[in-house]
């Protein structure tokens, strides 16, 4: 899942067979961090035929507050500490 070396990882399942990799290049997005308890939600969606992934805030969200999203890994994550420190953290990514 990470890259030789790598402390951290940028990746974001499109689906099964699709996954975005932004380790080495990409927007401020990437920094977002993993939380069971998230101020944003991900949507992906399709322009001239190239998956995107647009951000939405699911509450209010206060000035330097932090933005968070559920990863939700489906085959990526399982052996990834989780550190979000939300009452529903299971613990894993």
């Amino acid at each position: 899942m990470k890259h030789s070396g790598e402390k951290n990882f940028y990746l974001f399942e499109i689906n099964r067979d699709m996954v975005i990799d932004a380790t080495y290049k990409g927007n401020k997005s990437r920094h977002i961090n993993h939380s069971y308890c998230p101020n944003t939600e991900m949507q992906r969606c399709t322009i001239d035929g190239e998956t995107r992934i647009d951000i939405f805030a699911t509450r209010d969200i206060k000035k330097d507050e932090q933005l968070t999203y559920d990863y939700q890994f489906v085959q990526f994550g399982a052996d990834e500490e989780c550190h979000c420190g939300a009452v529903e953290c299971k613990q894993k990514l």
